[in-house]
């Protein structure tokens, strides 16, 4: 039965490559210490280069053209670059690289609905994928093995371009970056241990960052910043992962975030904005999350589901929000509220669950509700109209409501055994 070499089956992925061209060029090199450099200018251009071996250079550069370049190396500290300046609509690079150490890069400079496709399996790769200025164009690139880095750079006054990394193994690193480039799409996947995940959109509109880490001690940094009608939706499966997601004066922007398994933490930044939500979701033990929001008609939903679970919210500006929800023992949270028309709420089920609220300003309205054992609920409001309640049920509960402020209402509820309840209004 007829048997494909590494090499022939990488071309044959090439292969899939338009081959209608008025320039054509194919370059077959084998051994070690090889280079191949092809450069074409104007029409439709098609370059197809393999290499096997070790220490190879393959260059491909592609002027002015509505070019193809497919790119393959099979071995060790192999290199390969290609170039696409004034690309045609449709202009295509495909990478594939088998081995150890090897270095992908491929660029494109304008054009539109142009895509760069790499594929690295092994260890110790990099690639790097770069496209300035154009729309509608797609980057993805693919690892499989350990410690390989991932970089996709989309700049330069582009619309609906898309970003996408899938990584699988261990050790590896995956950056993402869109500035000027409104209707963006950046999506990261990773599937192992310690990985890492660096993302930032700038200066920008109609934004969407999607990242999935399933593992154990990965990390994610997200940045949107000066953004209008952008979203973050973040989720990790494992233990001991870390999330920092910001938005920083952005509005009508969103952050959804997802964690599973144990001692995992969770950083959210909302600042300068308006009309900013936040949704934090933890399911299992040790978990910790921390939310802090400012500016106008803001909204947070926490929801801490487990065991030892730990939470801080701030939030300053106006008409702001926020709803928690707790469900195991020993979780903790404290909120602090700053500015008019805020809203409280909230839900402890389980034992030794601790809610500690700070409002200020007016028209502030606070609600907590505790079942088990060991809770304490500590609510202080000052300003005006402010409303504050706290139900709890089970055993040596605590309720502390502090008012200052006029035509304010307050209502304590408490069912079990060594409840302590002290109000006080000014």
């Amino acid at each position: 039965m007829f048997r494909k070499t590494p090499l022939a089956a990488a071309m044959l992925i090439l292969a899939a490559s338009p081959v209608l061209a008025d320039n054509f060029s194919l370059q077959i090199q084998s051994g070690q210490e090889n280079s191949a450099a092809v450069q074409q200018i104007g029409g439709r251009a098609n370059v197809v280069q393999g290499q096997t071996g070790v220490r190879n250079d393959a260059q491909s550069v592609q002027v002015g053209s509505a070019g193809t370049v497919g790119q393959a190396q099979i071995g060790a500290n192999n290199r390969l670059d290609a170039d696409q300046y004034r690309a045609g609509n449709g202009s295509l690079i495909k990478q594939v690289q088998d081995g150890q150490e090897n270095d992908g890069h491929a660029s494109q400079f304008g054009g539109r609905a142009n895509t760069i496709w790499q594929f690295q399996q092994g260890h110790g790769h990099d690639s790097s994928a770069v496209q300035l200025g154009g729309a509608h164009n797609t980057a993805t690139t693919r690892q499989q093995g350990a410690f390989n880095d991932a970089s996709i750079r989309q700049e330069l006054h582009g619309s609906h371009n898309r970003a996408l990394i899938d990584q699988q193994g261990a050790h590896h690193q995956a950056s993402a970056i869109q500035t000027l480039n409104d209707g963006g799409v950046i999506e990261i996947q990773q599937q192992g241990n310690l990985h890492s995940i660096r993302v930032y959109q700038y200066d920008t509109g109609n934004n969407q960052v999607t990242t999935l880490q399933d593992g154990v001690n990965s990390s994610a940094l997200i940045s949107q910043i000066e953004q209008v009608g952008s979203q973050i939706d973040v989720q990790q499966l494992g233990s001991l992962q870390v999330v920092d997601a910001h938005q920083f004066q952005s509005d009508h922007s969103r952050i959804t975030t997802l964690q599973t398994g144990e001692a995992n933490n969770l950083y959210v930044q909302q600042t300068r904005g308006a009309n900013l939500s936040a949704t934090l979701t933890q399911q299992g033990v040790g978990n910790r999350h921390e939310l802090e929001q400012s500016g106008q008609g803001n909204t947070a939903n926490v929801g801490a589901y487990g065991d030892f679970n730990r939470g801080l919210v701030t939030q300053t500006g106006s008409y702001n929000e926020l709803y928690f929800d707790q469900n195991g023992s020993d979780n903790l949270l404290i909120a602090d509220q700053r500015g008019s028309y805020n809203s409280f709420a909230g839900n402890s089920s389980g034992t030794e669950n601790v809610v500690n609220l700070d409002q200020g300003g007016s028209y502030n309205r606070a609600h907590a509700y505790q079942s088990g054992h060991l809770n304490t609920a500590d609510l202080v409001q000052s300003g005006g109209f402010n409303s504050a309640y706290v139900g709890q049920a089970g055993s040596l509960n605590h309720a502390v409501i502090t008012q200052a402020g006029y035509n304010q209402v307050s209502n304590i509820h408490q069912f079990g055994t060594a409840n302590q309840a002290i109000t006080t209004q000014r």
